[in-house]
């Protein structure tokens, strides 16, 4: 009887643990959109799978949090518990809905249209969009876009324990996101993001997270002489709660000083209608 138990028991664990690694089995569709971590001289690199374009084209809500799980504690136990003041950790959000050609539209964009971040230079200020490039200029980091979201990167990967669109890889893997990062692979990279941006989609947390923001752009194919289209804002709070907005956030000090402006407007307009205000 005890025996019977006892493979019973170890009956019903192994099939926990074949659920357990079949849903933490990282997925990909074409034009779900990624947030990478990567730092200076690492062995490991972070991936996150942020979900369809679709959720920050045209999203429910003008500022909403980003549902990836605990992604603090994997970037924390990779990147040390100071990853969110290091200067040397790089971060970036990209994606693609696919290199074939062709018109398309795939998950609602032409064919190899691109999404590249571009980090604030200074916070709360949107920076200038990329350029869109020819449909066959872009096939090129579409391509290298599918092959980070393959089999030989994030799709071949598996999900943390902390975020089930978390992904933890070595950076010598050849389709890792920093072998397409500068400092990457000749091949991937060839010292700029994906060999395309120039210099780099990526921003670093060395003025802290709270001052450190993404503008998300996104290029259809067309002329060279066309800017991308400006999406929206990533933020990242120092336990790594994700959010973002259609707008750019303000800095601390333009919120101070947007509040005194709108004090100062609603004093003049009760003083010219005769009202008196203390204050």
């Amino acid at each position: 009887m005890k025996l019977s138990f006892l493979k019973t028991s170890l009956m019903l664990v192994a099939a926990s643990l074949g659920l357990s690694a079949q849903a933490s089995a990282a997925t990909y569709l074409p034009g779900d959109i990624f947030l990478g971590f990567r730092i200076d001289g690492g062995t490991q690199d972070y991936l996150i799978n942020i979900g369809q374009a679709s959720l920050y084209k045209s999203p429910s809500a003008s500022t909403f949090t980003v549902p990836v799980g605990n992604i603090g504690a994997d970037l924390s136990a990779v990147f040390g518990s100071n990853w969110n003041s290091n200067s040397a950790v790089h971060w970036a959000v990209m994606g693609t809905n696919t290199n074939a050609a062709g018109s398309g539209p795939t998950a609602g964009d032409p064919n190899r249209t691109l999404y590249a971040s571009k980090a604030e230079l200074t916070f709360g200020v949107q920076e200038t969009p990329w350029n869109r490039g020819s449909a066959s200029t872009q096939a090129t980091p579409a391509g290298k876009l599918m092959g980070m979201a393959g089999a030989a990167g994030y799709q071949g990967g598996t999900a943390t324990a902390n975020s089930p669109v978390g992904v933890i890889q070595n950076v010598s893997d050849s389709a890792s996101y920093a072998s397409y990062q500068p400092g990457g692979t000749a091949l991937n990279s060839g010292g700029i993001s994906f060999a395309y941006w120039n210099p780099t989609i990526e921003g670093d947390f060395g003025a802290g997270a709270g001052l450190a923001a993404l503008d998300l752009f996104r290029m259809a194919p067309g002329s060279s002489l066309l800017l991308g289209d400006y999406l929206g804002t990533f933020t990242i709070a120092n336990d790594g709660v994700l959010s973002f907005s259609t707008s750019p956030v303000p800095e601390p000090a333009s919120l101070t000083l947007i509040s005194a402006l709108g004090l100062m407007v609603t004093r003049r307009r009760r003083t010219k209608a005769g009202i008196t205000t203390v204050s």
